[in-house]
């Protein structure tokens, strides 16, 4: 289990995560839990986060629902026993099955950066707006939503990788924001990544560090 991955989760995960979205979900005229997570008989998958509880058998995550409230997403923080979890999609996954769908936004676009990503010997997966989008089929993307993408393979190449996807960009009109997975197990940003310094800001899912790199 890793940052950005998607979690299906039983009924009973479910109600636990209840319990803490009632206090949030209050001041949200309108928005129940049942609404948020199961709307359309779709289950909307719990999003892994950084691990902070660090309770026993539980799980740190995430819920982002397509509805928004004075201009701001709803979404909340909770926990899910590990027991109530029926399946872990990684973001390389939810890529696949993205490009696969039918009526999937910006299509294209993805088609184009796996492409790109796959010539240079990289795996890309697909995390956010877009993969909610791809695993639910509800409109979480919208006309300005950004592409969020993550990047694994032989760093070596990772400038090849940025030009090409800096291009698709440009042909389609979209923002590509880009994270790349070290083998270390930390995700950092791709920008940061090809940015003059001696340090980057690492995100795994137990921390934050700021790691020592060579360009």
């Amino acid at each position: 289990m890793n940052r950005h991955d998607l979690l299906i989760l039983n009924e009973k995960a479910i109600q636990i995560a209840g319990i803490s979205a009632k206090s949030i979900l209050k001041s949200i005229p309108g928005m129940s839990f049942h609404d948020m997570v199961e709307r359309s008989h779709q289950r909307i998958p719990a999003i892994v986060r950084r691990q902070q509880s660090r309770r026993a058998g539980m799980v740190d995550v995430g819920f982002s629902t397509p509805r928004h409230f004075e201009g701001v997403r709803c979404t909340f923080l909770s926990m899910v026993p590990e027991s109530g979890i029926e399946e872990v999609i990684d973001p390389f996954a939810v890529l696949e099955k993205a490009v696969r769908t039918n009526a999937m936004p910006r299509q294209a676009a993805m088609l184009h950066a796996a492409a790109a990503a796959l010539g240079a010997g990289f795996r890309l997966g697909l995390f956010g707006s877009f993969a909610m989008q791809a695993m639910t089929g509800m409109p979480y993307a919208t006309r300005g939503s950004d592409m969020d993408l993550l990047l694994q393979g032989d760093l070596s190449r990772i400038r090849e990788v940025s030009d090409r996807l800096c291009e698709i960009e440009t042909i389609y009109g979209i923002r590509m924001d880009v994270e790349v997975r070290l083998d270390m197990g930390y995700d950092v940003k791709m920008k940061e990544l090809l940015s003059p310094g001696s340090t980057i800001l690492g995100k795994s899912l137990t921390e934050l560090k700021l790691i020592a790199f060579q360009h």
